[in-house]
This record gives C-alpha cells, structure tokens and sequence, in this order.
C-alpha cells in the first residue's frame, strides 16, 4: 500500500516531464525575428537581426547558409555575422529581445528576400532552423 501512494506522485512527474519536452519539442529555437536594414550595395545586404532564443541547443559548425530568393526561387548563397567572432557559438536562451549582430548576404539586383537555415542539436537531436525570410528593399 505505501508503494503504491509513493508511485503515483513521481509516475504523474514523469507524465508531466513528457508533456512538457514534447511542448519544447514542437517549438522553434528562435522566434520573432527582425531584420533592420543597414546597408545594400549591387553585391550585399547587411542588416541587424535581432529576436528571441527560446530553446536552448547548440548550432552544428559550418551548417549556417545564406538563401537569397528572386522571382519566388530560392538561391543558395552566403552570409557572414560580421561583429561575430564566434558565430558557431551558442547565445543563450533568453525572454528578452537578442541582438543577433550583424549580418551580411550576398545578393543580386533582383534579390527581393534573404533568409539563413543551420543545424542545431536540441536535447540530442537534429532541428533545421530558418531565420527570415526577410523582404529587402532597393533602397536602404
């Protein structure tokens, strides 16, 4: 009888922990993204990206890609974090807004959108990030 009262509390905190992870599961690493234009040139366009980190995983180096996309197709291209000296870093989880830097896209002159895609490693699995996408204007 005294097992029995002791296992109901910690099976209903194990039900509550598997609630809770599939939740966390189900939400994106970063939400809320912002895009403030700085500059753009014929090859380039540098903008401050700011948002909010909710899940706490780890970007897999070298997975960070820059897309540009023109007339709805998407193009793999670069980017660059350009006051990151350690952009393969993990930021922190945090509830407020996150200064991301400053980030650079190569670019056509028809580019309309940017957007990056990494690889983070979330509790030991695999997630596909997107940032953006970001429209961009012509002017800046």
């Amino acid at each position: 009888m005294i097992f029995q009262k002791a296992a109901i509390p910690v099976i209903g905190t194990m039900i509550a922990l598997g609630a809770v992870n599939a939740v966390e599961s189900m939400l994106p690493v970063v939400a809320l993204m912002k895009s403030d234009p700085v500059s753009r040139t014929q090859n380039y366009y540098t903008s401050h990206v700011t948002g909010y980190k909710i899940k706490e995983c780890i970007p897999v180096p070298g997975t960070f890609v820059g897309w540009r996309n023109a007339g709805g197709v998407w193009v793999e291209g670069s980017v660059e974090f350009l006051d990151d000296m350690t952009p393969d870093s993990a930021k922190p989880k945090s509830y407020n807004r996150t200064d991301f830097g400053l980030w650079r896209w190569s670019v056509t002159d028809d580019t309309e959108k940017v957007k990056v895609t990494v690889i983070h490693i979330c509790n030991g699995h695999p997630e596909i990030t997107t940032v953006g996408p970001f429209t961009i204007g012509k002017d800046v």
